[in-house]
Order: structure tokens, then C-alpha cells, then sequence
């Protein structure tokens, strides 16, 4: 009998463990929801909105800055990017160029679905360039080049709606609320920085994103109640109004922990930013 007994608990512990498994981790990809939508803040101005983050290391040290500018027009949205990331030290005496990355995506449609995109890296001795186009009903047709490398992939358009790369995998989450999940596709403009350390895939694979909860985080000096947002190695606090406060991401190895923190939209550093060519490519 109490063998029994004890057959019945491990079986009752093994069910109890899968269910978990299955909620946490299986569920929300048959689930998973819409993202939130690509817009300005609200505010005097309901067409335009310019950020900027500060990317630090696992040290606190700031290794670049990225400026984002978000235009509602009539047709379409359009979010412009530029990156400036300095050189980081690597392993074994090896340190990564310093770059700019530029990236144009237009969202279209009641749905926002992403419609084009332009992502090029400014500062290697070899054109590395992705272009996009949704291609109706369903398929996002992508060209790449590295040199004189080229090719092309197809992604499921439905994936693009929520898209970000590895240095900036969110821009603006207006909406949200504990519980949302959705998928998040994700690419990495570094992959020809670093051959041979990194991961040379230029198109990841996306990510289930979860809402897990709220967290009171300080933030330019004041205590502000934010969401907090999650998906394997990323994770977010995001202020009610949708603007990212922080960001920590894990997606480049050999960089370690990177902190991504808002900041006031500096003209300046900005526009020596989108001038910036590397002295010898």
C-alpha cells in the first residue's frame, strides 16, 4: 500500500511539473497576442517623437548611444535608427571596430505590418546591407550583402509587426498590461563585427515575450511603477506611457550583460552621429 501511495505522488509530481512546463513555456506560444502598436507618445505633438538611449556594459561603462525618431504620416509609420557603438575589448587581447549601424523600417496598414526596411553598418572595409519588402499575402523577402557575399531569406510577415534588433530589441510599448505576451523578431546588425566569436546569423529566432509582472524602478532621480517585460537573456522596465526606461540584454555573448537606460535627446551627439565614417575602413 504505501508503495502505492508513493506511486501515485510521483506521478501526481510529475503531472503537476509538466503542467507548469507547459504554462510557462509552451502555452504562450500557441497564444501569444498582438504586439504593442508602433506610435508616438501622446502628447502636444502626436506625429512625431525622437529618443535616445545610452548602452552600457556589465561595468556601467558607456560603449554607445542610439537615437530613434518615430513619424506617424498618413499612409504609414516610419522609425529611423542610428547606433554608434565604440570599440569593445574582447577576449584575448581582440577588440571590435567601432560602428555606426542605420536602420529605416515603414509599417503600414490598420495592423501595422511591417512593409519595408533598410539596415546598413557603417565603419567595417566591406558594405554590409539588409533590405526588405513585404511581399503579399504573408511573406517578408529579405536581401542581404556582406562584401561580396549576398543571399536572400524569407520571413513570415506576421512575425515582423514586433521587430528590434540585438542592441535595441524595444523601442516604445504603449498598452501593456501583466499577463500580454507576443513574438518578437529579432536581428543582429553585429554579425559580420566579429567573426569567429559571434553568432553569424543575421535573422534570430523569435522570441515569446512575456509581461511578468510590475516593479517601482528609479529612474532620472524618481521612484516610477514599471512593467516589467521578459524573454530568454532580455529583459524590461517600461514606464505606463509605453517609453523604455531600461533595458538589460544577454543576446551577444562575448559582450556580456548589456544595459540599455533612456535618455534626454541630445541635437548635438546626434547629428556627429549621422556624419560619423570611420578614418581607415
Amino acid at each position: 500500500m504505501l508503495n502505492r501511495w508513493i506511486g501515485i505522488g510521483v506521478v501526481l509530481a510529475m503531472l503537476a511539473g509538466n503542467t507548469s512546463l507547459f504554462v510557462r513555456d509552451i502555452l504562450p506560444r500557441w497564444t501569444a497576442g498582438d504586439p504593442p502598436r508602433v506610435e508616438p507618445q501622446a502628447g502636444d505633438n502626436l506625429l512625431y517623437e525622437r529618443q535616445q538611449i545610452g548602452i552600457f556594459d556589465a561595468h556601467d561603462r558607456c560603449i554607445g548611444h542610439s537615437w530613434t525618431q518615430i513619424q506617424t504620416l498618413e499612409r504609414y509609420v516610419s522609425v529611423s535608427s542610428t547606433t554608434l557603438l565604440n570599440s569593445i575589448d574582447l577576449p584575448d587581447g581582440l577588440h571590435t571596430p567601432k560602428v555606426r549601424v542605420d536602420s529605416e523600417l515603414r509599417y503600414t496598414g490598420p495592423d501595422q505590418v511591417l512593409d519595408e526596411l533598410t539596415i546598413s553598418l557603417h565603419g567595417l572595409p566591406l558594405t554590409v546591407m539588409l533590405r526588405g519588402e513585404l511581399m503579399p499575402p504573408d511573406q517578408f523577402a529579405c536581401r542581404w550583402q556582406a562584401g561580396r557575399e549576398q543571399g536572400v531569406f524569407v520571413l513570415d510577415a506576421r512575425l515582423t509587426r514586433a521587430f528590434g534588433d540585438v542592441l535595441r530589441p524595444f523601442m516604445r510599448l504603449p498598452g501593456l498590461y501583466v499577463g500580454q505576451t507576443w513574438r518578437l523578431q529579432l536581428m543582429n546588425p553585429l554579425s559580420q563585427v566579429m567573426p569567429g566569436f559571434s553568432s553569424q546569423v543575421l535573422v534570430q529566432e523569435p522570441e515569446i515575450v512575456r509581461v511578468t509582472g510590475t516593479e517601482v524602478i528609479e529612474h532620472a532621480g524618481q521612484a516610477v511603477e514599471a512593467f516589467v517585460v521578459e524573454a530568454p537573456r532580455l529583459r524590461a522596465w517600461v514606464a505606463p506611457d509605453g517609453t523604455v526606461l531600461c533595458q538589460e540584454v544577454g543576446l551577444l555573448p562575448l559582450l556580456g550583460r548589456l544595459i540599455l537606460r533612456d535618455e534626454p535627446f541630445d541635437e548635438e551627439a546626434y547629428n556627429r552621429a549621422q556624419t560619423w565614417r570611420a578614418e581607415n575602413p
